[in-house]
């Protein structure tokens, strides 16, 4: 609905968490939430970046940690 592209997760993870875009792998985009696998070595800089809001196209965006359940 948003438009929103696996090009702009990356984009605005890599930057604001100041990681290579290929530490960012599969993107799984659902209609109320957004699944990304980042490797193991930058989770803690993604999570420690999204303190400052994270945005996409111009919208405040709340990343955590996936619930496994979730993706199920």
């Amino acid at each position: 609905r948003s438009g929103l592209r696996p090009g702009d997760i990356v984009g605005a993870i890599a930057g604001e968490a100041g990681i290579p875009g290929k530490a960012i792998g599969e993107i799984s985009i659902q209609p109320n939430y957004t699944l990304v696998d980042v490797a193991e070595t930058h989770v803690k800089s993604v999570l420690k970046s999204s303190q400052r809001a994270y945005r996409i196209k111009g919208k405040p965006v709340h990343i955590r940690l996936a619930d496994l359940a979730m993706g199920s």
